[in-house]
This record gives structure tokens, sequence and C-alpha cells, in this order.
């Protein structure tokens, strides 16, 4: 198989003939098997299916996931509870806030969160003075995210209105997406000429520790490493600025990664 990224040879890293311990059911048996299979180059995951499945990204999530609007806020108040040393959000927004004035740029400033999810950052975002706004996919969560008082749309990106930010941010999204590249490209001309993005997501360096790390679930399109992302940044004409891997209070292997737009895009 061809690598995602670099066109490279890609191995058979873990096969799945079900769902595996831990894992929410996402895909129909009939989906399966689900086969993830690793780049010898860049070291990049892929999931390939024996049948693609539908979309789950507009309404079958949340409802799968979480549950109910109610059940998505008490998963929102759960997460917000946690105490900052136990709290993946408040490492990601503190490093993220660390990384943003580093770059010289004024914080706070105006945020597009692609993706919210919980909100549960996105929230955290708005409470610290920045002027956010929010999309995703699913109505639940959008729903979820307008009674927390945010401004919340229901769209694709693509289809997002023209407007200027000053920060674009993607946790824990590209992963979900068989194009990732396309995903990014559609936000760059959202972006001012001094705009940032802000992104994460699963580290393949979790694959030494077992097909049932939570980075390798389904769900997962790709999975990636720092070879594969900086790639992906640098095929993209975005300038690479900060980028690390962590493990996260919850114990999930992540990276981090800030990159900015070049001349060419300007």
């Amino acid at each position: 198989m061809k690598c995602f990224i670099c066109s490279g040879k890609s191995e058979e890293l873990f096969f799945y003939a079900k769902p595996v311990r831990g894992e929410i059911p996402l895909y129909e048996i009939s989906s399966y098997p689900r086969i993830i299979y690793q780049c010898k180059s860049c070291y990049h995951c892929q999931e390939v299916l024996e049948q693609n499945p539908n979309d789950l990204y507009s309404g079958t999530y949340s409802h799968t996931t979480y549950g109910s609007v109610d059940e998505i806020h008490a998963k929102y108040q759960q997460i917000r509870s946690l105490p900052d040393n136990k709290s993946d959000n408040f490492s990601r927004v503190k490093n993220l806030v660390q990384w943003y004035e580093g770059q010289g740029s004024t914080s706070p400033g105006k945020i597009l969160d692609v993706g919210c999810g919980l909100a549960v950052f996105t929230k955290s975002m708005q409470e610290l003075g920045w002027n956010v706004s929010a999309i995703d996919l699913d109505k639940s969560f959008v729903t979820h995210a307008k009674q927390l008082g945010l401004n919340a749309k229901l769209t694709l990106l693509k289809d997002y209105p023209g407007d200027a930010f000053d920060l674009l941010t993607f946790n824990k999204v590209l992963e979900h997406v068989r194009y990732p590249d396309n995903l990014l490209h559609e936000g760059i001309r959202l972006l001012k000429g001094r705009g940032l993005i802000y992104l994460e997501v699963p580290d393949a360096s979790a694959s030494s520790m077992g097909k049932e790390r939570e980075e390798f679930l389904s769900g997962h399109i790709h999975v990636f490493s720092i070879e594969s992302i900086s790639r992906l940044i640098r095929l993209l004409n975005l300038d690479l600025l900060k980028i690390k891997s962590v493990i996260e209070p919850s114990g999930k292997m992540t990276i981090r990664v800030l990159c900015g737009l070049t001349r060419k895009h300007l």
C-alpha cells in the first residue's frame, strides 16, 4: 500500500477482525476487517476498511459516543471539573497561548475552532477573552456549543463565509478526515496575513504499546508521526514553527503543531 503522505511503502501494522476492548463500535461489523498500515519511510499510519462506512460525523458520532445533548453537556461538565494536573484541556490551552504569544502575536485574538466537539477547549478560550467562533458537522455538538454561549455553526469549513482569523485550531480533528491536506487547505483562506494554525493529532509512537491504544481505535483514519505531520505542513507551503510530542494527563500520546502562512499565501 502507498503512504498517503509521502507515497512510500506501507505495511500492515495492526489487524482488527472486530471491535476491540474499550472501543466504541462506530463501524458496522460489515466494515471489518479493519487494518492499520504504517509507512516504512515517514511512519505515518492509515486505516483501511473492507467497506467504507457512511459519514460518521453528521450526527451518529455524538449519539454513539456520548448520547443526547444533555449527556454531552454532562460529559463537558465532568471534563471541566478536572483538576489542572489531570486535564488535557488545561495543558492544551496553556501550551497554545505560550506558543502563540511566543510568535509575537497579541493575545487574545480572533479564533476559529474547527470540529469543536464537546467545546471544552472552545469555551476555555472564550473565557480567556478570545473572540471565538466554532464549527462542527454534528448538530448535537453545535446545539451544545450554542447553549454554552458560543458562536457555533453547523457547516463544512469549505462553506464557511470568508473572514479573517488570527488563529485556526484543529484539535484531534485531522485524524478523522480522509483528506486532511484538503481540510487544512480550505482553512488557509480564512487566515489573516500573520495568522497561525494550531494542530493536535494522535502520535503513531503509541503503536509500541499495542493495537488497543486509543490512538488506533476506530474512527482514526490517520495517525501521524512527527515526520509525517511535518511533511504535510511543508506540502501545503506552511511554515512549521513549533512541534513536539507529549503524553497528556489522560495518557494519550499527542503531537502538537503550530504553523503559519508563508509569502506564497500572501
